[in-house]
């Protein structure tokens, strides 16, 4: 639905979505997303990840990538 709204903002300027698109990454700049999936399988698996969590609530992180952490959510939701 968003995009069709702003399909039709864009429209309504004549451009194109993709135009419109150019010019946001233009103004604000391009990002790169990327992930990893790790399976850990089996009671070691159970354990490993029982570590990785328990570790996060010890010794929650400051700052992600120079930026602050302003708010922990972590078992909020």
């Amino acid at each position: 639905m968003l995009s069709a709204e702003v399909a039709t903002y864009y429209k309504a300027n004549n451009k194109r979505l993709y135009e419109g698109v150019m010019e946001l990454y233009e103004t604000y700049g391009y990002y790169r997303e990327d992930l990893v999936s790790l399976t850990l399988k089996g009671k070691d698996g159970v354990q490993q990840i029982a570590a990785v969590l328990s570790d996060f609530r010890s010794n929650p992180l400051n700052k992600i990538a120079g930026r602050t952490v302003l708010k922990e959510l972590l078992g909020t939701y």
